[in-house]
């Protein structure tokens, strides 16, 4: 942490203000800005202000630091600018009240969970009622980490005789020491092949009997036997071995407890949020639009939230249902706050010395931020083409895929057996030719894309993980004019089939316009965060005095 606070650049600040919030930020900034009481000499001066022992003692203990120059020039540099953001106005602004209240947060909601957790009661009977109505609770059988190929049979026997043939070569390769991996990407018609072959961790006695038959014996390295499995011809690579697990009396005890503890703590903490949330109102067209107890946010504040909530999203850019969604979770934390509070779980004193620190955290921060935004500059076009010049080998338009896609089901119905059925036959007479791709999505497809004959257009990795994640490693291992199978996902049953790809491109100096301002603006900001620190020391006339601490050097 720079000189003890991180500035984030931002343009603009609300002024409305939560009156209790203000009178308490008042009276502890004045606080410490100067304590008169101390008979000691200084820490430091500079003009209009000094650091007294006993609050450079607090900063210390409350940042777990040792005295030294460079601390106590990081605490007057706090302690002054705090001064000058609240000689500005900038106590009272929605930017340094919403710093202040997540700064509580922080404090206080970790107290809320160990008191809930300390709530929680296991009784030695309890878990001894569990262990003997359990007894092979925690077992965990032997499992295999498979890898492998597989390829349907047709139904011609010519053309089944040279199936099996080129399974017999492909695993003739891998007995002979060839990466299963490229082979199963490569040949596999399984959707194994998506991930390289492999089927991850299995119990083989959970496996359809010919595939139990043929590698619940193998050791790592061994390749099984070619096996007749699902209509087609398969074989596996045993990579890695978990022996069986039998835990004794005390570990399925010790489970049992942990297993109980997160059921019991997660029950409280609902029962919490229940009896809370009545408490807690919501009103987007309204001013305050949240009433979380005696706390309001004003309306103008909102963006301010945003910005101190969801740093990496404009404002203007989220919709009702996302900013409800910040404004639900915004006001219960600041409702179980509240209650952390009202418990007592803090003593008075403590708080009040926490939030004597976040508030002149916030203040300081809100001002080097007020300073650095006055004197940001907008980019020359030169300047960004010289940064261009400088970056514009590794700034690069991401691949794109052109894809068409049919959605059979979604989510709810992705496991109905007449629905997968259907999907099946669907899938089977595409890759037959009987049926076209884009009438079968104009007839099956629940996605809105079936108007266009399931056509997606080009599309990069970030908007595809936008539609389904788990869409992507299937598109990029695909070659133009193969579909991926039917794939079951979390949000339905889905065909994809790659149209085209294009490769990652470079990116010409307007295509990079935009991260190029991003770069500059942060280069820029780094830059004028340590000139307006250095600026305001000088301004000052900050002096760190050898006799004002046991051991502090005075600084010419």
């Amino acid at each position: 942490m720079k000189n003890g606070f991180h500035p984030r650049a931002r343009r603009s600040s609300s002024t409305a203000l939560v009156a209790a919030l203000v009178a308490v930020a008042a009276a502890l900034v004045l606080q410490a800005c100067g304590d008169s009481s101390s008979g000691a000499d200084p820490v430091a001066v500079w003009d209009g202000g000094k650091l007294e022992p006993r609050q450079y003692e607090s900063w210390l203990e409350s940042q777990n630091m040792a005295p030294s120059r460079e601390s106590a020039r990081n605490l007057a540099l706090i302690v002054s600018m705090a001064g000058a953001a609240r000689g500005r106005g900038m106590a009272d602004s929605a930017e340094v009240s919403l710093s202040v209240e997540a700064m509580r947060q922080a404090r206080l909601l970790p107290v809320l969970k160990r008191h809930i957790d300390a709530q929680v009661e296991i009784s030695d009977a309890e878990l001894d009622q569990l262990a003997n109505e359990n007894p092979d609770a925690f077992q965990r059988p032997r499992k295999l980490s498979l890898r492998g190929i597989y390829k349907r049979l047709p139904p011609d026997d010519a053309a089944r005789d040279e199936v099996r043939r080129e399974m017999l070569a492909l695993r003739a390769q891998v007995l002979d020491g060839a990466d299963i991996k490229p082979l199963a990407v490569n040949e596999s018609e399984s959707q194994n092949r998506f991930r390289e072959g492999s089927i991850g961790w299995v119990d083989p006695d959970a496996l359809p009997a010919p595939v139990r038959d043929a590698v619940k014996g193998l050791e790592i390295g061994e390749v099984s036997e070619l096996i007749g499995h699902a209509g087609g011809l398969a074989f596996y690579v045993c990579e890695r071995i978990r022996p069986a697990v039998v835990p004794d009396s005390e570990e399925v005890r010790s489970k049992f407890r942990q297993n109980l503890f997160r059921q019991r703590s997660a029950e409280l903490n609902k029962a919490l949020v229940e009896k809370l949330a009545p408490n807690i109102r919501i009103r987007l067209d309204e001013d305050p639009v949240l009433q979380a107890g005696r706390q309001a946010l004003p309306v103008d504040w909102l963006d301010d939230l945003i910005r101190l909530r969801l740093p990496e999203h404009a404002p203007d850019a989220l919709i009702d249902r996302q900013k409800q969604r910040l404004l639900r979770e915004w006001g219960l934390r600041v409702a179980m706050t509240d209650h952390t509070e009202g418990l007592g779980l803090v003593g008075t004193e403590e708080l009040a010395e926490a939030m004597r620190w976040n508030v002149l955290h916030a203040l300081a921060t809100a001002e080097l931020r007020y300073r650095v935004d006055a004197r940001m500059q907008p980019p020359a076009d030169s300047a960004l083409r010289a940064l261009y010049e400088q970056r514009g080998e590794r700034m690069r338009n991401p691949p794109a895929y052109r894809i068409a896609a049919i959605q059979f089901a979604g989510a709810a119905d992705r496991d109905d057996r007449e629905i997968v059925s259907r999907a099946r036959d669907a899938v089977a007479r595409i890759r037959s030719g009987a049926l076209e791709f884009s009438q079968a999505a104009r007839d099956l497809s629940v996605h809105p894309s079936a108007n266009n004959g399931g056509s997606l257009g080009w599309m990069n990795s970030r908007a595809l993980g936008g539609l389904e994640m788990s869409l992507l490693k299937p598109v990029r291992v695909l070659s133009p004019g193969e579909d991926s199978g039917l794939l079951r996902t979390p949000s339905g049953l889905w065909l994809v089939k790659l149209l085209e790809r294009r490769a990652a491109t470079p990116m010409t100096f307007e295509q990079a316009r935009v991260q190029l301002k991003e770069v500059f603006e942060r280069a820029q900001i780094e830059r004028l965060e340590s000139e307006v620190r250095d600026q305001h020391l000088a301004d000052i006339n900050l002096r760190i005095l050898a006799d004002g601490y046991p051991g502090m050097v005075e600084i010419p």
